[in-house]
């Protein structure tokens, strides 16, 4: 029971894990949009600012784009690794629900014969 206990609070990390991720790409995927929308103006007008440390810092546009490519990227195959993992979690839990199931029945088919030894 105890190992099941641990295999389900593992998957729970995975799954806290993976909402925070998902939560990290819709951000990621509203900064392209943003920035998608600067494309259309003159390079001039491009101008995009990182927050680094509380202040404002100008940074190059196809550098900024870059950025939050790599980091889509990086965050979708964070979310790939995640699931995998959450799968493994789950075949692991089902082999430890098996193998509880096998004992219960062990114990009861036990029961059931020293019933029928005492009568």
């Amino acid at each position: 029971m105890e190992e099941l206990q641990k295999a389900q609070d593992a998957l729970g990390n995975f799954v806290q894990a993976r909402e925070k991720l998902e939560n990290q790409l819709q951000e990621n995927n509203i900064v392209k949009l943003e920035l998608q929308q600067l494309k259309a103006k003159q390079p001039s007008d491009r101008k995009v600012f990182k927050l680094t440390g509380g202040v404002l810092l100008p940074v190059d546009y196809d550098e900024a784009m870059s950025n939050v490519d790599k980091r889509l990227g990086y965050i979708n195959n964070e979310i790939k690794n995640c699931e995998k993992s959450m799968k493994q979690e789950e075949e692991n839990m089902k082999e430890i629900q098996k193998k509880i199931q096998k004992a219960r029945q062990e114990q009861m088919n036990m029961i059931q014969k020293l019933q029928q030894a005492n009568k």
